[in-house]
């Protein structure tokens, strides 16, 4: 679960990034709150992993 959800993450950091230029406001709310996702999803996979 935890490494397709960090997958559909960083899916949504590409959408929001633009190829040329800066992201705006909101995109960089955005991107920074998968960015904390994504490492909330890390620290779970690697908990899952190691109660193996």
């Amino acid at each position: 679960m935890a490494t397709f959800a960090i997958r559909d993450q960083e899916a949504l950091i590409d959408a929001y990034t633009p190829r040329h230029g800066e992201p705006d406001a909101e995109a960089l709310k955005v991107i920074e709150r998968a960015r904390d996702n994504i490492s909330d999803f890390r620290r779970l996979l690697k908990s899952s992993l190691a109660a193996r």
